[in-house]
């Protein structure tokens, strides 16, 4: 059914003029009863008693006046909504992040740039540590931040978009090295390598207190600068580690190729969080439509479905 025959229609029963509907519609009069009959033939009903004189709507005609005037009124709104997103939605939304979003950030651009091509998105990377500070300096309208364990305190706006099982990074030749997984007590004389706080501090003191939650204190023997460093001594065998297990960041193939094997952790507070925060206050309104698209992309997951992983 074409719609322009619907508006037609709601056109002609207001005036219950043919002449006074077509002029209207810019159309020619014979166009204008040639939808009319064209809509009734498909509806199988007639909506006009037309003689020399007068037209009015039958019983029919009434009813579909009363139920399509409001559906064409929301097409209309659907439409110059459609319109706004795209030629009145203008700007920069400038996103900071930790450098680590394989999973999420490709995905999310090529949806929103799709959907909202005149909003120019500009990324850079930052530690960890600078982000909430950049965000409240007013630097960037959004960014991703990360935690470890099961629950964040912010100032800002915030939602998880990402969340993977925790797991321990072993050199090829460790005892533990061809277990599925492993409890953070069986670790508890391991020599430790974790990058330094100043960088990602949240993980940083999450792991000491599950350490100490289990009874021990961690053997600390090297704090690395990044991620790249710590993988080159573990690799070097000068101690162990751990990561989130997220696989578009563990690059499985690349870990086996340079002698590392990743063992899942156990345990209730084992997982790594990816977080999108933003200051509520900010009046970018580029920052609600990269939520929202992000909220719409299924980029959440528990941890692979067909691993077992006890958390005990």
């Amino acid at each position: 059914m074409d719609i322009s025959f619907l508006r037609s229609f709601i056109v002609t029963a207001h005036h219950l003029n043919f002449t006074e509907a077509a002029k209207q519609l810019y159309i020619a009069q014979s166009v204008l009863s040639r939808q009319i009959s064209v809509l009734e033939k498909e509806l199988g009903v007639q909506l006009f008693i037309r003689n020399n004189r007068t037209v009015r709507l039958t019983a029919a005609g009434h009813v579909l006046l009363q139920d399509v005037e409001p559906l064409m009124d929301k097409i209309s709104s659907v439409f110059i909504k459609s319109r706004e997103a795209d030629s009145g939605i203008r700007g920069i939304l400038r996103i900071c992040c930790i450098g680590i979003e394989y999973a999420i950030l490709p995905l999310a651009i090529k949806k929103f740039t799709a959907l909202y091509p005149k909003i120019s998105l500009e990324i850079r990377v930052l530690p960890l540590a600078m982000i909430e500070d950049a965000l409240k300096r007013g630097e960037f309208d959004i960014g991703f931040t990360g935690f470890m364990g099961n629950e964040l305190k912010s100032k800002f706006s915030l939602q998880v978009v990402r969340r993977d099982r925790l797991g321990f990074l072993l050199p090829h030749n460790h005892p533990y090295a061809s277990n599925h997984c492993l409890a953070l007590a069986d670790m508890k004389h391991e020599p430790f390598i974790l990058i330094d706080k100043s960088r990602y501090p949240q993980a940083f003191d999450w792991f000491h207190k599950q350490c100490e939650k289990t009874g021990f204190t961690p053997n600390l023997v090297c704090k690395s600068a990044n991620f790249d460093t710590m993988l080159w001594q573990v690799q070097a065998g000068v101690g162990v580690s751990f990561m989130v297990g997220d696989p578009a960041l563990l690059r499985m193939n690349q870990l086996r190729a340079g002698g590392i094997r990743f063992v899942f952790m156990k345990g209730k507070e084992a997982y790594g969080n990816m977080t999108l925060i933003w200051d509520s206050e900010n009046p970018n309104p580029a920052i609600p439509l990269f939520v929202e698209k992000l909220a719409h992309i299924n980029l959440v997951s528990q941890a692979d479905p067909r691993l077992s992983i006890p958390v005990s």
